[in-house]
């Protein structure tokens, strides 16, 4: 949830690699940022606002919000199970695991959404949540979720990590992240409303965190700025390209890691994700945008799916996912993306069926079909503007070939 997810192929085009993801600060905010003066209850409030929600705590990560989100679920239910989408990120299962719970998974359809029919077969008895993932930054249908949890006494957690600012298509319009009892924001890298850091528990009307409250955070605006100037540097498509080439780095990927840290959000990311949501509309349009250009051409040239928000439904596209004919395409795609120097990359790496780690903490051994068809057909495409002109163009001969 907090670093960019997925094993990235970076790609390579005389010597430039665009990132999958991110977008710029911007130079022309590293001052403004410099001089920003905001405070924790300032941004918690302005979140809670946005969302529609009764109160947001802002914490250490995404991943640590969630944690505290299945351990408020598990104390209130007395019970110690969580139910989870078997094609996710990898730092979901880890903060179940780190809440001390054991893990369920649930099969998804070929859009990443929690599948009916499984769900409706899994056993909710011992569950204390069911996390709703939201992924491709689209707002995930839940009221059938909060139906099947509220029958068996059950949570739901609305995570918003992908999605913020995304809205269902209904009357209601809801935001991601406010709708259950309980919800996740993550400010890391390359997520909608990113603070390169940083996330947040989002808080139903009467329901209190098993955590004390964090206190109030000393901002830091300078430091922020430095990270701003920094982040923007490592953005460049060259520079980008030297640091993914150092392995040691791991650029790009999410690893299980239970053992995490928590407590509160450090000031630089406070005051970065305070900024973030000022321009968050502007940004979420133009991904849009881009994203609809892409899906278009690709959808007129190509045998690829780009997965797109259904009518009056309000996405918001960190990256764009495109579902390949079958695997073999999908590797052949990688590598076509790979030359033309795109930015294609994987999104997850697997289903958390295949996660070795994970098999301990798991309450069955179950196969998950769909997740394993999902991830091996899986690609994404960045939405940041930087597939323009003859990159874009190579791209799609490419890819129509295939």
């Amino acid at each position: 949830m907090d670093a960019d997810p997925g094993t990235h192929l970076v790609s390579v085009a005389g010597g430039l690699r665009l990132p999958p993801s991110g977008d710029p600060v911007g130079p022309g905010a590293w001052h403004r940022i410099a001089t920003r003066t905001t405070s924790s209850e300032r941004l918690s409030g302005r979140l809670a606002l946005r969302l529609g929600a009764d109160r947001v705590e802002l914490v250490r990560s995404g991943r640590a919000a969630l944690r505290e989100a299945l351990r408020t679920a598990a104390e209130a239910t007395g019970r110690g199970e969580v139910l989870i989408p078997a094609y996710t990120c990898f730092s979901v299962p880890a903060a179940a695991v780190s809440a001390g719970l054991r893990v369920r998974l649930v099969d998804v359809d070929d859009e990443g959404r929690l599948d009916a029919e499984s769900l409706a077969e899994t056993p909710l008895e011992e569950v204390a949540a069911i996390v709703v993932c939201n992924l491709f930054g689209r707002a995930e249908p839940i009221e059938g979720v909060r139906r099947a949890a509220a029958d068996a006494g059950t949570w739901v957690i609305d995570d918003a990590a992908q999605a913020f600012g995304a809205m269902e298509p209904s009357s209601t319009g809801r935001a991601v992240g406010a709708r259950s009892e309980l919800g996740v924001l993550s400010f890391g890298r390359g997520k909608p409303l990113s603070g390169l850091g940083g996330g947040a528990l989002v808080l139903a009307e009467g329901v209190s965190a098993t955590a004390p409250r964090c206190g109030d955070v000393q901002p830091s605006p300078k430091r922020a700025a430095c990270k701003a100037v920094v982040w923007d540097l490592a953005l460049q498509p060259v520079v980008f390209g030297l640091l993914a080439a150092i392995p040691a780095l791991g650029i790009g990927e999410t690893p299980f890691e239970p053992d995490f840290e928590g407590g509160s959000i450090d000031g630089a990311s406070l005051v970065l994700a305070d900024h973030a949501l000022d321009v968050a509309a502007a940004v979420a349009e133009r991904r849009v945008a881009e994203a609809e250009r892409l899906a278009g051409d690709l959808r007129e040239r190509t045998r690829f799916e780009p997965i797109l928000a259904e009518p009056g439904e309000h996405a918001v596209y960190p990256r764009l996912a495109v579902r390949a004919p079958d695997e073999g395409i999908r590797s052949a795609a990688l590598a076509a993306l790979a030359r033309c120097g795109a930015g294609g990359s994987p999104f997850y790496p697997a289903a958390l069926s295949r996660l070795e780690p994970l098999r301990a903490h798991r309450v069955d051994s179950a196969t998950m079909p769909g997740a394993e068809r999902l991830a091996g057909r899986l690609l994404t495409l960045p939405v940041h503007g930087g597939l323009r002109a003859g990159r874009w163009h190579a791209a799609l001969e490419e890819l129509a070939a295939l």
